[in-house]
């Protein structure tokens, strides 16, 4: 990997730190579809027990709620507070309550794309990191807090890392 500083890229930055933001849903997006491709993962099935698949999260048309709508999100961030927790994160944005059926809208739901992390990291029996590892055969995602297990953090750290400089 190698780092582009004022359009130029810099050689030598394998474990250089870069904020991916949204484009992990590409990223998670690949995994998942890599996952379903061999037969570990259904984009039809419904999610454990709820009234959406896999398919309806990878759209963001699975009606849940959206976490960067919460002021205290927002606040939290902006003041460099210590991520909540999966539990807390769903608790606030009550993730048990569907903004639409699902199928039947869309809105853009990071929290639709937390649980496709943990769909894709149950199916390869792996941590983040190494499912992208193995699925996508490509190394380093670890440089982006990949590797640390969803339990312990709600918000990735590249949107932190975005909002402290990097």
């Amino acid at each position: 990997m190698s780092v582009v500083e004022d359009v130029a890229e810099v050689e030598g930055f394998e474990s250089a730190l870069a904020p991916w933001w949204s484009f992990t849903k590409t990223v998670l997006a690949a995994a998942a579809l890599a996952l379903v491709a061999d037969g570990r993962l259904s984009l039809d099935a419904l999610v454990h027990g709820r009234p959406f698949t896999l398919r309806h999260l990878l759209q963001h048309r699975a009606g849940l709620p959206e976490y960067g709508w919460l002021t205290a999100y927002n606040e939290a961030v902006a003041n460099c507070e210590t991520p909540w927790t999966r539990g807390e994160l769903l608790r606030r944005v009550q993730a048990d309550k569907l903004v639409f059926e699902p199928g039947q809208g869309w809105a853009y739901s990071n929290v639709g794309y937390m649980l496709v992390r943990e769909l894709i990291e149950n199916a390869a029996c792996e941590n983040l990191s190494a499912a992208l590892s193995s699925t996508l055969a490509f190394s380093g995602w670890v440089a982006c807090g990949f590797g640390e297990a969803v339990e312990e953090r709600a918000w990735d750290c590249c949107h932190v890392l975005g909002l402290r400089g990097g």
